[in-house]
């Protein structure tokens, strides 16, 4: 998901998890710990994920390269972080409840952006979430997921 807003653009990357989750910044997949450590499941690291979505904006938006980025991951649903860490300072993970405070911190605390083409950026993101929209493009990003 994404937010066109005065301080930038911000891209959330949205996970449904419960149990204890376990990730560092570099590991390519992080942890899921169901029924007190009886089912672990791999996940793709959401941080890499989102970074990923990010790079492939950036290069849909480059002649809007001036306007900053931010990353939330949010994980909702009944999860605990048991060793989630190493995380970058660009990028901040909460839960549900702490979407809005944390939107509303950067829209106050960060420069207003610039957009030298407002409407070109609404135009080119608006391809890009018709591309999110196409089931060929939702199931190559699918496959590229899985084989990491």
């Amino acid at each position: 998901m994404v937010a066109v807003t005065q301080a930038g653009i911000i891209v959330f990357e949205v996970k449904d998890y419960s149990g204890w989750i376990f990730g560092k910044r570099y590991q390519t997949y992080w942890t899921q710990v169901l029924n007190y450590g009886k089912e672990k499941y791999r996940f793709y690291n959401p941080v890499m994920q989102n970074r990923g979505h990010i790079a492939a904006l950036k290069e849909r938006l480059r002649p809007f390269a001036d306007v900053p980025f931010y990353s939330i991951v949010v994980f909702y649903g009944n999860c605990e972080f048991r060793d989630v860490s190493e995380i970058p300072r660009d990028v901040t993970i909460v839960g549900p409840g702490g979407v809005t405070g944390l939107c509303r911190t950067i829209m106050e605390q960060c420069a207003p952006a610039h957009y030298a083409d407002w409407d070109g950026t609404l135009a080119a993101l608006r391809k890009a979430v018709a591309n999110g929209e196409d089931s060929g493009v939702r199931a190559h990003h699918a496959e590229s997921i899985t084989q990491w």
